[in-house]
């Protein structure tokens, strides 16, 4: 159920706020590069323009939010749907550099029996946007792949027709706060 909280708004305003753009160690002041997420290391790396694939998802930075995001690369060279938090895609979706297998070692390092359970079931992993645009490792099962776009405040969920669109009783527009979305309409 959904509940409609008057600081719905609020929160989305902080959390834009609260987020705003720190460069680290993967990413130089020069806000034309564009990266790739790289699980192993857990950072993002740079990717040269000739390595870019579009329908990908790169960080990039957005002078429209003011700040880094995360990204679907389009055919012509531009970004839509600047992913916000709790936002789940598959592996093949991040342009990650990694084999499946090298995949599945790494885990096994930190954790052999969800290792061994992926190995075993052959099932695929999706990867959660966190609240610090950060990738992490969703190993739920039947994880639904999903965006939320922090620009237009819409949601939607894949399906085998491509993707819907996510709404409630209101409208379609969300807001994150304190890790769930809220109604923003």
């Amino acid at each position: 159920m959904v509940r409609i909280l008057p600081w719905s708004l609020l929160c989305s305003a902080l959390f834009l706020i609260a987020d705003r753009p720190v460069v680290s160690a993967g990413e130089p002041a020069g806000r034309d590069q564009v990266f790739r997420w790289d699980p192993l290391q857990g950072k993002p790396f740079p990717v040269p323009p000739a390595e870019r694939k579009p329908r990908s998802i790169y960080k990039h930075y957005s002078p429209r939010l003011g700040r880094w995001v995360w990204a679907f690369l389009l055919q012509n060279g531009q970004f839509s749907n600047a992913l916000g938090p709790g936002t789940t895609q598959t592996r093949e979706s991040l342009d990650l550099r990694i084999t499946r297998e090298q995949g599945l070692e790494a885990l096994a390092q930190t954790d052999p029996r969800d290792a061994r359970r992926l190995l075993d079931s052959g099932e695929k992993v999706a990867f959660e946007l966190d609240d610090r645009g950060q990738w992490t490792l969703d190993l739920s099962t039947n994880r639904a792949i999903t965006v939320f776009d922090m620009e237009s405040g819409r949601r939607w969920q894949q399906t085998q027709w491509g993707y819907i669109p996510i709404v409630h009783w209101c409208g379609d527009r969300w807001a994150y706060c304190n890790g769930q979305y809220v109604v923003a309409d």
